[in-house]
């Protein structure tokens, strides 16, 4: 026993002397920050550290000195602040991992993703804020940085200071997805699993349409069984001021077995609605497992309205329908901006699906419905559903229509992977559409899939009159002078349409291969009496910079690595791919 206690004691030694001398870059920031008397430190080491994540939420006040305030015209002045947004960057250096506050003058590097995980960068420049809410608990700040280059996939170390999961500054209680404010993100989000032991008394229940005749003369009611119908993407009305943990919004429509239906939500709306209070009290809601479901509860069946790709001519506009297809065209993931200067942001990407109806495809435009893991993963070949689609038709100037499809709020998408067990499986179209799949041939459709590039849907009308038939030229049009700075003001994938006029006085020709290249090197071409019939184009014109300073006490004027959404708006760019399907099919 004796030697085995001196086994242990040895090893004990061993892992403090190794702790003891670690070169932690972490540790010894720490330790010299906090020994200066401003709490702030310049760093002339060169020791990289990893991105291991990048985490938003939003600010407490926003910052006058902020771009997207400063920004605002008086005639703005009267509408609430816009919102602005924190950002928290786990770094690690090989020994230990910490999370600091990114300064927010440096949140136009997370903006444009220049600033990504996986990127290795040098602190140069850093301090020390102290929580004001907690007694003796602080965080580093991070005010200078250098990106030195990209490490791919990084490796969590161990936490030098402990934090819990939630963000640094300010008394939010959650994250937000980096790009948009629908999905779900975070711990609080995984799915708990459902309890079996579910026990429904049925003697207690009340029906919606009892309710619905009663409900101005009662506070309180017995409980309901309902089956939820349709369901809508979250509803994030988050605010500098709100001081709810979550404020998310939830919406269902759901049905019993009176024949009648009702909407819930975790608020409040304007229609007549039952309202489930999120506290005072708040509302009590068991979910009951499909294996647990009686027939004598005759709840609903979900009432689905597919259509084919050869119906779609004759249906009216602004009418909602479910589709099924197969997947032949997925266009990159775009952003545009829900109010003029502004942070928050919708989320689309346009998709070709074909039903073997026609020789023409389902044109689609998905909005992030709160379902990343789907819609993250769509991709050419796969079985696309999409439920509650509303008809857009648009007239052209030769006198036909343009005619698409586009999400509602109770859009839901499922692709292969996940259509098993789900409700639309039985639907007439959707067993017509299985048999249509098992006749064809994998590679006849491959060879005619596309992935990302530029899709300019709808078109524009070829002449600038119609162009801006609805709104007045001045509001239009965008000077040259102001165009260079609506580029810089593009965040990363940002999709945004401007009209200029000018003389053309120079074409400068990009190959499709070099798109992804800084063609700066590239002599325009005069544009001459006589005409041109060749072009010349660099065969190496990539500059590529090793190290980029950005500092907190000065704006530089420009990025130097583009955002992809500039990079690629030429054409549309398209470069083929080789998916192979997957054996599920949809049945």
């Amino acid at each position: 026993m004796e030697g085995t206690e001196g086994v242990g004691e040895s090893e004990v030694v061993e892992e403090a002397a190794a702790a003891t001398s670690c070169d932690s870059w972490i540790q010894r920031t720490f330790d010299h920050v906090l020994s200066t008397s401003g709490l702030r430190l310049s760093l002339q080491t060169d020791q990289p550290v990893t991105v291991l994540a990048l985490e938003r939420y939003l600010a407490e006040i926003p910052s006058l000195s902020t771009p997207s305030s400063a920004t605002v015209s008086s005639s703005h002045a009267h509408l609430a602040p816009l919102p602005t947004y924190c950002y928290d960057v786990t770094i690690a250096d090989g020994v230990y991992q910490e999370k600091c506050l990114l300064a927010p003058e440096l949140n136009r590097l997370v903006h444009k993703n220049v600033l990504c995980c996986g990127l290795c960068v040098e602190i140069t420049q850093c301090s020390y804020n102290y929580n004001e809410k907690k007694l003796c608990d602080g965080f580093l700040c991070i005010e200078q940085l250098k990106i030195m280059g990209d490490v791919g996939t990084p490796l969590g170390q161990k936490e030098y200071k402990a934090k819990p999961r939630v963000p640094l500054k300010g008394g939010k209680k959650h994250y937000l997805p980096l790009w948009n404010n629908e999905d779900p993100y975070g711990d609080i989000w995984v799915e708990k699993k459902l309890s079996q032991d579910v026990c429904v008394d049925e003697s207690k229940l009340t029906s919606l349409s009892h309710l619905e005749m009663s409900w101005k003369t009662k506070l309180s009611f017995p409980p309901m069984l309902v089956k939820v119908l349709y369901k809508g993407r979250l509803r994030y009305y988050g605010k500098p001021d709100t001081k709810l943990d979550v404020p998310y919004q939830a919406y269902f429509e759901v049905a019993d077995d009176s024949d009648a239906s009702a909407e819930f939500s975790s608020e409040p709306l304007e229609h007549t609605e039952i309202s489930l209070n999120v506290r005072d009290p708040p509302a009590r809601i068991q979910i009951i497992p499909e294996s647990k479901v009686k027939k004598e509860w005759k709840l609903p069946e979900i009432k689905y309205r597919f259509i084919t790709r050869s119906e779609l001519p004759n249906l009216p506009n602004d009418h909602a329908y479910d589709v099924i297809g197969l997947v032949k065209y997925v266009g990159r993931t775009e952003r545009t901006r829900k109010r003029d200067h502004g942070e928050d942001f919708w989320i689309h990407r346009w998709v070709h699906a074909v039903d073997g109806t026609s020789e023409e495809p389902f044109i689609l435009e998905l909005f992030a419905t709160s379902q990343p893991d789907i819609f993250e993963q769509i991709h050419p070949m796969t079985y696309l559903v999409c439920t509650q689609m509303r008809v857009i038709r648009e007239s052209v100037e030769s006198g036909s229509r343009t005619t698409y499809l586009t999400t509602s709020n109770e859009s839901q998408m499922f692709i292969t992977g996940w259509h098993k067990g789900q409700p639309y499986t039985k639907e007439t179209k959707v067993k017509s559409f299985i048999q249509w799949i098992k006749t064809q041939k994998e590679a006849y459709h491959m060879e005619k899939t596309a992935i990302g590039g530029y899709y300019p849907f709808p078109p524009v009308p070829n002449t600038f009159s119609k162009y801006c038939k609805n709104s007045k030229v001045e509001s239009v049009l965008t000077t040259i002078s102001e165009m260079e700075k609506e580029i810089e003001s593009l965040h990363y994938r940002e999709h945004k349409r401007i009209a200029i006029q000018g003389i053309i006085s120079a074409i400068r020709y990009v190959s499709c291969g070099s798109t992804s290249q800084d063609a700066s090197g590239v002599k325009p071409m005069q544009i001459n009496k006589e005409p041109l019939f060749q072009s010349s184009v660099s065969k190496n014109n990539h500059v590529k910079e090793k190290r980029k300073t950005y500092q907190q006490s000065r704006e530089t004027s420009s990025v130097q690595r583009s955002p992809p959404s500039v990079q690629e708006q030429e054409y549309i760019v398209t470069r083929r791919v080789l998916v192979k399907r997957k054996s599920e099919t949809v049945g």
